[in-house]
């Protein structure tokens, strides 16, 4: 039986089911309870939708881009569902099915691992279009924190040894547990950041706020926080997203940006980062998005992603592989050149 639901307080009722097949097969944060109520509560001004299979445990989700376009809200990872045994052309039916049931022409499935399902469906089947985007930088994690950093500092070696001293000396990192200190000590860092000067701060940028403050409640979210030693101020933040005890998603960091030249963020992916989660038993750490400077510094390897459009819209897919090429172009220049990402901002 296939149900697709659009009302926040339906949702609650499918809880279990979301949480069982979570737990058996999730691979992203953003296949959670937790994270689909949060994309829910956050896009007030956007259409969301869950897609149920309850006779074959299968699930998806997809938030409105346009009249003719909805995105889906899993991106690496864009079914929760048992990949082990899938019927392709059911898939392909369902995914045909959403778009009559929603009146539109186009799914976009954005930034997809090279190991999905749709896009492995994607391969052999003329309705996907597929495009290469940029890869997200990857910590295997069974390496210890003394291999990873070692790597590090071959590449950057005395710059990280004077940022360690800088920090250490200034800052100390702990894990921040309580909910709303984790909300108030987001917002804070975020309105001092060098992102704020330019409208990048996540309270500038559409629900991004609302969305990680309520992901923030889960307990797989972990707040990693530098403070500073002489009055405890909040300096800097990283947010792991810890799926399944098997890979860790770093999903968002800034800091505060008058303490930038102790190099607050550097630290908490470097030297925190490794020391905190390496030898665990987690498959990688997943540092989620485009390579930077800042990531390659302990970068194991890559995973490369795709775009995918379900659609025979040309005009559709010509419009979503436009923007996204153009913003990957910008982010590679800068990579290239070795500049921080502030420089494509300010």
């Amino acid at each position: 039986m296939i149900k697709i639901i659009s009302d926040i307080n339906e949702l609650i009722n499918y809880k279990n089911i979301i949480d069982n097949l979570y737990s058996k097969n999730g691979n992203v944060y953003l296949q959670s309870y937790a994270s689909i109520e949060a994309t829910f509560k956050s896009n007030k001004t956007r259409e969301c939708i869950i897609v149920f299979d309850t006779d074959k445990e299968i699930i998806l989700s997809f938030k409105k881009k346009t009249n003719s376009i909805w995105t889906s809200v899993f991106e690496a990872y864009s079914i929760l569902c048992d990949t082990s045994s899938f019927d392709e052309k059911y898939i392909v039916n369902l995914l045909e099915y959403i778009k009559q049931e929603i009146n539109i022409k186009t799914l976009y499935f954005p930034l997809i691992y090279e190991d999905d399902l749709v896009f492995i469906l994607a391969n052999d089947n003329n309705k996907f279009n597929v495009w290469q985007r940029l890869p997200t930088c990857i910590i295997d994690g069974q390496l210890s924190a003394d291999e990873i950093i070692q790597r590090s500092l071959i590449k950057d070696g005395s710059i990280l040894i004077r940022q360690r001293k800088a920090f250490e000396n200034k800052l100390f990192v702990q894990e921040v547990k309580e909910v709303e200190n984790k909300k108030a000590i987001l917002k804070q860092i975020e309105l001092k950041s060098w992102k704020s000067k330019c409208g990048q701060d996540m309270l500038s940028r559409e629900n991004q706020y609302e969305y990680y403050s309520k992901l923030l409640e889960s307990e797989f979210a972990k707040l990693i926080v530098a403070f500073d030693r002489d009055n405890e101020e909040p300096i800097s933040y990283r947010i792991d997203l810890v799926v399944n005890d098997k890979i860790v998603y770093v999903v968002k960091s800034s800091y505060n940006d008058e303490y930038k030249k102790y190099s607050p963020g550097s630290y908490l992916l470097t030297y925190d980062l490794t020391n905190r989660y390496s030898q665990k038993e987690y498959k990688y750490i997943d540092l989620y998005g485009a390579p930077n400077t800042l990531k390659d510094m302990v970068a194991t390897g890559k995973i490369q992603r795709y775009d995918i459009c379900f659609s025979d819209c040309e005009n559709d897919i010509e419009e979503i592989k436009k923007d996204r090429l153009a913003y990957d172009v910008t982010f590679n220049e800068n990579y290239t050149k070795k500049k921080s990402i502030r420089n494509i901002y300010m």
